[in-house]
């Protein structure tokens, strides 16, 4: 446990942990939102915290405290399997195997759904074309921004094919990587906001504690983020211009404050954006 690179454990642990805060975006949706979606997300962290810490616990098992390392490096991507098919035999790895290709399917389906959500309720917001902000006439759903998703994911993944990429070192490496750093810098910014904006309402009760958990929140995912950029190479991989994926966050930063600000010029009584759930 104490041997390595902490800092590079720390960004795969954070990394472990991304989309667990997207349930906030449904809070409108859901019966007592507020309530439900807090324990939805207290209740996400708790789990994944253990069974991370216990299917963990039983790879190193499987393969010894001096032989998971080397059984890692054999396969990319094969750790898991390989502790199966030496356990279990065939039969189940496979099954194994089938459930994770579908795990994998809901979970990009998820991230799918939040994409949407978000291009959605930025164009509703006027920060993106209006017709990114229709819902389907019958479901409800934002089915524009759904296909605009689909179109944006075909074209990212046609560029790596086009490049010959390895999906599993090339293309999960360099958006895991750049997705990683995105969500943690997305999360220090709100949690900065919650201490800028709790600090200028000083006087309302029960504000001490909200604003001192705040606030180490946004010291730790700061210096995750540190963290992330200083092991950004161990985490994404070397693989020359791609390494430069990071920018692409400051120039889409940069973009949005530039819209919110023309936004704000042209209809400078709206107040502050509606959350993604509304």
């Amino acid at each position: 446990m104490f041997q390595g690179s902490f800092g590079v454990a720390l960004v795969f642990a954070f990394a472990s942990f991304l989309g667990f805060e997207s349930a906030a975006i449904y809070s409108s949706e859901a019966r007592e939102g507020h309530r439900s979606v807090r324990r939805a997300l207290l209740g996400a962290i708790v789990f994944i915290a253990f069974f991370y810490a216990f299917s963990t616990w039983c790879l190193v098992n499987a393969f010894g405290v001096d032989g998971v390392v080397n059984a890692a490096a054999q396969g990319p991507g094969e750790l898991v399997f390989a502790g199966y098919r030496q356990f279990t035999g065939t039969a189940l790895t496979t099954i194994v195997q089938f459930l994770m290709i579908s795990s994998s399917l809901a979970s990009l389906l998820a991230l799918h759904n939040v994409c949407s959500r978000y291009l959605f309720s930025l164009a509703r917001e006027q920060l993106l074309p209006a017709w990114l902000g229709r819902s389907h006439p019958r479901f409800r759903s934002p089915h524009t921004a759904s296909v605009a998703t689909t179109v944006a994911t075909v074209v990212v993944l046609a560029a790596y094919a086009a490049a010959d990429a390895d999906p599993l070192l090339t293309i999960v490496s360099t958006i895991f990587g750049m997705a990683t750093l995105g969500i943690i810098l997305l999360q220090a910014a709100t949690s900065v906001s919650v201490v800028t904006y709790f600090s200028r309402h000083r006087r309302e009760k029960g504000l001490t504690g909200t604003l001192a958990v705040s606030a180490v929140a946004a010291a730790c995912l700061i210096a995750a983020a540190v963290l992330v950029l200083l092991n950004y190479g161990t985490l994404a991989g070397s693989h020359g211009l791609l390494d430069l994926l990071p920018v692409l966050l400051a120039v889409a930063a940069a973009v949005g404050t530039g819209a919110q600000w023309l936004h704000r010029r042209r209809t400078p009584d709206t107040g502050t954006l509606q959350s993604a759930g509304s």
